[in-house]
């Protein structure tokens, strides 16, 4: 890529505590960004390179990083504060903040998917194969989904939020799972 001048990256040492220790695929590329050092091959490239041209080979090269694990990037929380510059987000927060605060930016849309499922559980299979096996079968299934949607997307700011959600759905799931044994003895 634009960032490596091909060179062999450097095998990790046996307890080397550099960020970029675990991954020696990234290091020269790693090592151009964060470290920035005189002897190092690549820091030549950067200091050639506009600003304009900068700053999306660095976007690029931080996500494929991420990607590759070789990178943590923190995750982009809301403003809260009431002199938020931005004010469309100040506006959407005073507004309808109370249903997705609670959630990473990138996964705003969760209290809808939410919504839903507890629609769906609450009205939908009560008309549906009511008093069945099938009835308990389908929340079951609806459960399950929910709860691995949510161990994949980790969508709360908080993770003891996120923790307690994942725990109710398990307990919900267990529950479900547990009727649909009863009713399939007897």
């Amino acid at each position: 890529g634009p960032w490596c001048c091909g060179a062999a990256a450097p095998r990790p040492q046996r307890g080397d505590s550099r960020p970029w220790a675990k991954c020696g695929a990234c290091v020269c590329r790693w090592a151009a960004l964060a470290c920035a050092t005189e002897e190092n091959h690549c820091v030549g490239k950067v200091q050639q390179m506009d600003v304009a041209k900068l700053l999306p080979e660095l976007q690029k090269l931080a996500v494929r990083m991420e990607q590759q694990r070789c990178l943590t990037v923190q995750e982009v929380a809301w403003d809260l504060r009431a002199d938020c510059e931005n004010e469309v987000e100040r506006v959407a927060v005073q507004r309808l903040g109370f249903l997705f605060v609670a959630y990473k930016p990138r996964i705003w849309w969760f209290e809808i998917f939410e919504m839903i499922r507890k629609l769906i559980m609450a009205s939908a299979l009560v008309f549906v194969w009511e008093g069945s096996q099938s009835q308990v079968a389908a929340g079951f299934v609806v459960t399950l989904a929910a709860l691995v949607a949510t161990l994949l997307l980790n969508p709360f700011v908080n993770r003891e939020l996120g923790s307690m959600h994942v725990f109710s759905l398990i307990v919900q799931a267990v529950t479900l799972l547990s009727c649909l044994m009863l009713i399939t003895q007897s």
